[in-house]
């Protein structure tokens, strides 16, 4: 009986060693168990590796906390991943540090703007090429017109606009040559005495301005209106042939 009670004890104590020695290792250190509703510590990288179509780990929290918590020091980032691919449904609240409200939504009114500042009412607005209903192409546009060079240059263009090309060259004697050409026949050209009535595509018109200023009206088939408008100088200070104004384009 004494050997009996003897054996018993042995045994139970051993029971209890083993038992308290499964407990310890359980769910903490390396190559412990990883076990549910309680706390588990490792200073390890753990790693969950296979080979499956669907997804390897999956988390579904039925109550009404999340199915997972990263959770990492400040200025840490809370996971990373290794594809650009899109994560479909996923709904982030910052972009590059910037919370949704930092953006406007598609379709959204800007609340101000510098360009729409002096704007009385950007509401009926509805097409930026109309202003006050009259299309952009029905008004005129406007350019500066400038030559400045020194005897002797060659021609170098001034003006291109519409079927209108007016070029400027510094001729012998420091004089301002214009040659102008047309894009259409049957084109009129007009400045002071100078002027052609059917100018042709295959011709080419002189003008010589002198110092002087005056107004150039050109005018095609089909309609275009060209003014130039300058003032010009010969031999004068600076370079020798000068030429400045402006030019308007009417279609």
């Amino acid at each position: 009986m004494k050997w009996f009670l003897k054996g018993a004890a042995v045994a139970i104590v051993s029971a209890v060693v083993i038992l308290a020695a499964t407990a310890a290792l359980a769910g903490s250190g390396v190559g412990g168990i990883f076990n549910l509703g309680v706390k588990n510590s490792v200073n390890r990288t753990s790693s969950l590796i296979g080979k499956t179509a669907g997804a390897m780990l999956r988390l579904q929290n039925k109550g009404s906390g999340p199915a997972a918590s990263f959770q990492v020091a400040a200025g840490n980032t809370p996971f990373t991943v290794n594809t650009s691919v899109r994560v479909a449904n996923l709904n982030a609240d910052m972009v590059d540090g910037k919370n949704s409200s930092d953006f406007y939504a598609a379709g959204s009114k800007v609340v101000d703007s510098v360009h729409a500042d002096n704007a009385t009412n950007a509401d009926h607005a509805t097409n930026a090429d109309d202003l006050g209903g009259i299309p952009a192409s029905s008004y005129l546009q406007g350019f500066k017109v400038s030559y400045a060079a020194d005897n002797p240059s060659d021609f170098v263009t001034i003006v291109a606009l519409g079927d209108l090309t007016l070029q400027a060259a510094c001729g012998p004697g420091d004089k301002i040559e214009l040659l102008a050409r047309t894009a259409t026949d049957h084109a009129w050209i007009r400045t002071g005495q100078q002027g052609a009535s059917d100018l042709m595509i295959s011709n080419y018109f002189f003008i010589y301005p002198g110092s002087d200023s005056n107004v150039l009206v050109y005018h095609s088939a089909a309609g275009q209106v060209v003014t130039v408008q300058w003032a010009s100088w010969q031999n004068g200070t600076g370079k020798d042939c000068q030429f400045w104004g402006t030019a308007f384009f009417a279609p």
